[in-house]
């Protein structure tokens, strides 16, 4: 009995305090250079899980070099493709760390960032996510523009959180934040349209976020001029699902963003809000859905032509002004 106890106690002590997770597919020509970034990071308190969705060029090469290297990588391989959704939520599950977060593979991070993210993470517990300011960089790794992504929302009203984030959130950026494990939820990701941003409204839900003073991240930008349109559409999905395609492959952009909004709606109704919250809450994603991307409900086309007669008394005089004009041509 003691020795067992003897041996969990040890095994939560030798846990690291930071999971970084790398899901990574056919990316031998920037790995090299993001693994190194990564395992430069002044703090060393952290482990590196990487999960390889069955590369077909030299990426597991590369992955098992570092393996050898630095005790704090640990690399998996799936024998076949996956999909996206399926490699983010791999290494999620396989880390232990109190604090979390997704690396992508053909990004760069300044030495200093995790050590200033978990410094601000212990420093307020009511805090769920810490991110750095985001500098975009090319394929050589020439910087295009720093990224406006100021995004720190204060502890306080979970209502207010969710809505600031749901109407002004420009970029996922801060996806790639520094994150409070207990925070995300226990099965990952939602496999859905927009993911990201679900997972970014579900975290507002449940506390702060913080950008951090300084410039620790560089975005690769590696399709510049990549444009959303169906080809568009069409890589992004097999992205995230696999080649194998899905009942979404067949649904347009407008019917995605419907079916992220209606994840965003499930999210809000299973949530800890209290009642009458959840309903405010619902009627802005409602409302953000609509004027950001285009979501209508049923009901909107009949909801707009009753709306634009207003009132008998206004749709009387507008007939009066018609009558005027045309008695004096």
């Amino acid at each position: 009995m003691e020795s067992r106890f003897y041996r969990k106690m040890q095994e939560v002590s030798n846990r690291p305090l930071v999971s970084i997770g790398l899901p990574v597919y056919n990316e031998e020509r920037f790995l090299r250079e993001t693994i190194e970034s990564l395992l430069a990071q002044d703090f060393q308190d952290f482990e590196l899980i990487i999960s390889d969705n069955a590369s077909s060029d030299g990426t597991e090469k590369i992955c098992r070099e570092f393996v050898v290297l630095d005790r704090r990588v640990r690399y998996e391989r799936s024998e076949a493709n996956r999909g996206a959704f399926v490699n983010f939520d791999r290494v999620f599950e396989l880390a232990s760390g109190k604090y979390f977060m997704w690396a992508g593979a053909h990004d760069l991070w300044s030495p200093w960032f995790v050590s200033r993210a978990v410094a601000a993470l212990e420093a307020n517990p009511e805090l769920v996510m810490a991110y750095p300011r985001s500098v975009v960089i090319d394929a050589e790794g020439h910087e295009l523009g720093a990224v406006d992504d100021h995004f720190s929302m204060k502890p306080g009203s979970d209502l207010e959180r969710y809505t600031y984030l749901i109407w002004n959130l420009q970029s996922c950026n801060m996806f790639h934040g520094l994150i409070r494990r207990q925070a995300l939820p226990a099965n990952g990701l939602r496999h859905v349209w927009g993911a990201d941003i679900i997972l970014l409204a579900e975290l507002s839900l449940e506390g702060g976020f913080q950008q951090l003073s300084d410039t620790f991240f560089y975005r690769r930008l590696i399709r510049p001029d990549e444009v959303q349109d169906e080809a568009w559409k069409k890589r992004a999905l097999e992205t995230v699902e696999g080649p194998k395609p899905s009942a979404r492959h067949d649904m347009s952009l407008g019917q995605l963003f419907r079916e992220m909004r209606n994840e965003e709606l499930r999210l809000v109704w299973n949530s800890r809000l209290s009642f009458s919250r959840k309903m405010r809450a619902l009627v802005q994603t409602v409302k953000c859905a609509r004027n950001r991307y285009g979501v209508l409900l049923p009901a909107d086309v009949l909801i707009r032509g009753l709306a634009s007669l207003r009132s008998p008394k206004l749709f009387f005089q507008k007939l009066r002004n018609r009558m005027n004009t045309a008695q004096h041509v």
